[in-house]
């Protein structure tokens, strides 16, 4: 792995040398940049539009896929049998003294 990482360093290195050595006053990087340049704009600008354009048509269909995510209208009931708003902390039922001992029993041996 080592050996991968020093082998495209140097790769690295050597390029950027090699790009640097001057012609006519200008480095070999200049040239091919000059020639380099219209080709990259065009497929720059591309990218950029067909990037764009894709972003705004998934906002706009995440906007219509979750723009009903929150209820217009508030959800009521309307039966009598819905539960009261008051909780009452009291069971339901009645809870035998012999029944909480072994509750307690059981609660006290796990």
């Amino acid at each position: 792995m080592m050996k991968v990482i020093l082998r495209a360093f140097g790769f690295f290195v050597m390029l950027i040398c090699l790009l640097s050595i001057t012609v006519n006053k200008r480095s070999l990087f200049s040239y091919f940049y000059a020639a380099a340049n219209p080709i990259v704009s065009v497929v720059q600008d591309t990218t950029e539009n067909l990037v764009g354009s894709a972003y705004r048509a998934t906002s706009d269909y995440a906007r219509r896929l979750f723009g009903n995510s929150h209820p217009k209208f508030k959800d009521t009931v309307k039966s009598k049998m819905a539960s009261s708003k008051q909780m009452t902390s009291e069971p339901l039922e009645e809870v035998h003294q012999q029944d909480k001992a072994q509750l307690d029993d059981l609660i006290k041996s796990h």
